[in-house]
């Protein structure tokens, strides 16, 4: 599984912060599971 979304944080219509996100391990399971919920992940 790779890196399947990327945030990116705008101020004054530029990149102000891209944060860098865990993915894979369980740890970050729980926050995956709300990224793939809010951005609708696997609805076509």
């Amino acid at each position: 599984m790779g890196k399947p979304f990327e945030i990116h944080i705008y101020h004054e219509g530029e990149i102000a912060m891209r944060p860098e996100l865990c993915w894979i391990g369980e740890r970050c399971a729980e926050k995956f599971a709300l990224f793939q919920r809010f951005l609708g992940a696997g609805s076509a």
